[in-house]
């Protein structure tokens, strides 16, 4: 410890007890271990009877002292301390500091403010000070702002030096000073799990995710300013002050307003902790399989919030999202309305922002999947399907199973109908466009009659709104995706007519419902009769009265003069009737 005649020589600092005494405060005394030294405070040093230079600089301990200079030592046991001519250096004032009064204009004799070497060699250190002062630092001229200074360093510990608590190495720990009268500024760091209030905290091995928590008393309200400087790795290492106000991490200097009194959980100092994604292993630069597939950050204990950035390959933004649910809130996948399929995407993930900016780590790149398809339905146990069915009516329905991508909406099948299995030129009979998954061969009608006895080969495209605009699915040329190819064969005895064994169809629904500009009418049926559709109001008032046929059905908009209301829909065909309510917004 070395008095630095930090207080004022003037009649107000008089010891009330010894008018001979100064009064002495903790802000005096400036500290230094084997870790680095911290300063007295910021140099106020010319008295206030005595005319001269001021000066009002951050002069911290290197180690080495000229004659004259007063020294204490804080002890952790019984012994003798040695001084003696061993510890002399041959230096002639470049490294050498001096803590007393000089014999001109009663200032603090300088000399050389840099950290000289001394204790251990500075490439075994890695150290930040801190210092808080009241106000805002000029940009020129004197300094006259109320600082205290703290120092928290990585280095190696060596065994006796060493102890077992984290917050009492023998030569790397030192508490703050404790006067009789309370400084204007106290600041000091905690080490894990400890309650002492460090001005030097000594630690060992570096982790990306250490963080300390930082103290303070004020005598003052008002605003203040962490400034920082630090050696070794921190040269190119970056660390920012975390706020609790306000959570979020700042870079230094950084200002800040608060109240008078003790604060000790406000503040902590963390480093930069840049994740990326751990799992499953080689996820990066791999096409997934699905949408749904999912991709793992890496987990960091005590945060439970991750944002994840997704841009395209150009670098557009493409979004930010949180993980997927709360649970899994550092799990991301690519079920996201808008994506694209056999796409490559760049993926970041960030758990915290510094001023306002979130903090990402490496780049991740996949591609997004294969679009999904559909097929004719399969058969499952007891439940017929229809790929590879057999069938004696034209008018059977044949059903395809829907996607369950969750990112987008089937809206649309287009079931295309051949009689080879490669679709060659001149061999495909027609395609059926149906909002819902299913179709009857005879829908082929009237361009194609379909023929007893033959096997026909179907495929199916879907159209999706996954991009917020339904599009039939193509690939990158703009040629048609279909799924896998099945089978529907045709007896030798198959007609369009119904046989007695078996029922009519008809359903008919309507969307969307409730509407607000137009909707339309989905009807399955076996009949290729005529639709006549009426709408009434409400009160009974016939709307409109369409005679529509049953394949155009779907493509007529209807509503769009009608006011806000519920209405009436009825559909007859022959002698099936359906009446439906919709409701326009």
């Amino acid at each position: 410890m070395l008095w630095s005649h930090n207080t004022l020589l003037s009649d107000a600092n008089v010891n009330p007890n010894d008018p001979n005494v100064y009064v002495n405060s903790a802000n005096d005394f400036a500290l230094y271990n084997v870790l680095g030294g911290v300063a007295a405070g910021r140099e106020i040093s010319t008295s206030d009877d005595v005319t001269g230079v001021t000066s009002t600089g951050i002069q911290t301990p290197n180690g080495k002292i000229c004659f004259g200079t007063g020294f204490g030592v804080y002890s952790i046991g019984n012994g003798n301390i040695i001084y003696d001519d061993s510890m002399r250096t041959a230096s002639n004032g470049g490294e050498i500091q001096s803590f007393r009064m000089s014999n001109v204009n009663n200032n603090l004799d300088t000399k050389d403010l840099s950290n000289g070497v001394s204790g251990l060699p500075p490439s075994t250190r890695s150290r930040i000070w801190l210092n808080i002062e009241r106000g805002v630092p000029p940009v020129s001229g004197p300094n006259f702002n109320p600082l205290k200074q703290i120092l928290v360093g990585y280095s190696p510990c060596y065994g006796s030096d060493c102890a077992t608590t984290a917050d009492n190495d023998r030569v790397f720990d030192a508490e703050t000073v404790n006067a009789a009268s309370n400084p204007s500024i106290d600041f000091y760091s905690f080490a894990a799990s400890s309650t002492r209030k460090l001005a030097i905290q000594g630690r060992g091995d570096f982790l990306n995710t250490d963080f300390f928590q930082l103290g303070y008393k004020v005598a003052t309200a008002g605003t203040y300013t962490f400034t920082s400087s630090h050696d070794g790795m921190f040269n190119t290492k970056p660390y920012y002050i975390l706020d609790a106000t306000d959570g979020q991490y700042h870079t230094l200097p950084y200002t800040f307003t608060t109240a008078a009194g003790t604060f000790d959980n406000r503040f902590r100092v963390v480093f930069e902790n840049l994740i990326g994604f751990v799992a499953p292993v080689n996820v990066c630069n791999s096409q997934l399989t699905s949408i749904w597939n999912v991709v793992y950050a890496q987990l960091i204990s005590g945060v439970t919030s991750y944002n994840f950035e997704i841009r395209n390959l150009n670098g557009s933004l493409f979004g930010v999202f949180n993980g997927i649910n709360a649970t899994y809130y550092y799990v991301r996948n690519l079920n996201i309305p808008g994506i694209q399929y056999n796409t490559t995407y760049r993926l970041r993930v960030a758990t915290y922002q510094v001023d306002n900016v979130w903090q990402y780590g490496p780049e991740c790149l996949v591609i997004s999947p294969p679009p999904p398809t559909a097929k004719l339905t399969d058969t499952v146990g007891s439940n017929p399907g229809s790929c590879g069915s057999t069938i004696n009516n034209f008018t059977t329905s044949l059903y395809s199973n829907s996607p369950g991508e969750l990112g987008f909406l089937t809206s649309g099948y287009r079931f295309q109908v051949s009689t080879t299995s490669n679709f060659a030129t001149g061999t495909i009979v027609g395609e059926v466009e149906r909002l819902t998954n299913s179709f009857s061969l005879a829908q082929l009608r009237p361009a194609y009659n379909p023929l007893p006895n033959t096997i026909y080969y179907v495929r199916v495209q879907i159209r999706y709104d996954n991009t917020g605009t339904p599009t039939w699915q193509l690939d990158a040329g703009g040629n048609p995706v279909y799924g896998p190819v099945c089978t529907v064969t045709t007896t030798a005895d198959a007609t369009g007519r119904f046989r007695n064994s078996e029922l009519p169809v008809f359903n008919v629904k309507a969307y969307p419902n409730p509407f607000s500009a137009n909707f339309k009418l989905e009807i399955d049926t076996y009949s290729e009769e005529k639709v006549e559709m009426k709408v009434y109001d409400i009160i009974g008032r016939e709307i409109e009265s369409r005679i529509i046929t049953a394949s155009n059905l779907n493509t007529i908009e209807i509503g769009e003069t009608y006011t806000s209301g519920v209405y009436n829909v009825i559909i007859k065909q022959g002698e099936n009737i359906k009446t439906i309510r919709v409701v326009k917004r």
